[in-house]
């Protein structure tokens, strides 16, 4: 569903997903939602029951009878603290009020109708890990022009990996350590105006400044490499999407 996205992420737009279209939260969005609340709101819409089950005290066999959908809203149904941060952030995501009953979830209305987010609820699920970077796979059909190249994409896939786990374990702290990264050290961004950005849009600008860092470095040792791999190494762009 996303493989045709890549553009409209870039664009920071809304991704339809049935009759819903889930919009993407600028970083001014996430820091007036609250940055835990909003880490809140992620983790439970990306509720996994598989890795709920590891969880001390949950009972296995109940979760083994639920869909992964019906396991967030067991999360969030008695707690009123936890349905109001959902309420909130799937309105502004979905750009419509939504309400939630005990029986079947979260619904919104749609000519009079109630639709209701469990047929839905996969696909927004995609659609949320890539707004946020969070679905990023460690394979690649990326073929390296020359051995240098090689190397240095490795070492770059390398250092996106770290990021990205350093994202899944801080959320909160790894955005604002990479929001000041970029601010600082891309033209035409800084403290004031970074907040428009989109979270994916955000990693864009950060991983190209990855793969700048390390084809500048690769380009001072170019003196020092045998004549061979001298005469391969050319100014090369690597494809962004390899790293979403």
């Amino acid at each position: 569903m996303l493989n045709d996205q890549h553009m409209r992420l870039l664009r920071g737009k809304p991704i339809k997903v049935g009759l819903i279209n889930v919009y993407p939260w600028t970083l001014g969005e996430i820091d007036d939602f609250g940055e835990s609340n909003y880490n809140i709101f992620i983790s439970l819409l990306l509720t996994n029951k598989d890795k709920l089950s590891e969880v001390e005290g949950i009972d296995k066999d109940a979760l083994s009878e639920i869909s992964d959908y019906e396991a967030m809203c067991g999360l969030v149904l008695g707690n009123k603290d936890t349905e109001r941060i959902m309420l909130s952030g799937l309105t502004k995501t979905f750009n419509t009020d939504v309400s939630f009953d005990a029986y079947n979830g979260f619904f919104i209305k749609y000519n009079g109708t109630s639709v209701y987010l469990n047929g839905l609820y996969k696909d927004i699920q995609k659609v949320i890990e890539a707004q946020n970077v969070l679905n990023a796979n460690n394979k690649s059909d990326f073929n390296p022009a020359n051995k240098a190249a090689k190397k240095m994409y490795e070492k770059i896939i390398e250092r996106r990996n770290k990021v990205l786990k350093k994202q899944k374990k801080d959320k909160g702290s790894s955005l604002s350590d990479i929001i000041s990264v970029v601010s600082t050290y891309k033209d035409g961004l800084n403290l004031n105006n970074i907040w428009d950005l989109t979270v994916y849009q955000l990693y864009d600008h950060y991983f190209r400044l990855l793969i700048w860092d390390d084809y500048r470095v690769s380009s001072i040792h170019l003196p020092h490499m045998d004549e061979k791999d001298r005469k391969k190494i050319k100014h090369w762009s690597l494809p962004i999407k390899e790293f979403f």
